[in-house]
């Protein structure tokens, strides 16, 4: 059994209408706070492949060359 399966459970087996309100709310406010980084996964990987491994690299040192160095020095 899950843990999810497990969370199910104990909440149908509660019957006070205060503690699932509660519980309501509690899950509202992870929801707010959980990071959605996972929305556009599918659409980033769409992008995979499409350059090969020899312009990686040259994109790589390109931005290496440019934007790891200080100026001035």
């Amino acid at each position: 059994m899950t843990i999810k399966e497990k969370i199910v459970l104990d909440i149908e087996e509660m019957e006070n209408p205060s503690l699932l309100n509660q519980i309501q709310e509690f899950i509202t406010l992870i929801k707010r706070n959980v990071p959605k980084h996972n929305k556009n996964i599918e659409e980033v990987l769409s992008f995979s492949g499409v350059i090969s491994d020899a312009e990686a690299l040259e994109l790589h040192n390109i931005i290496d060359q440019e934007f790891n160095k200080i100026e001035g020095d």
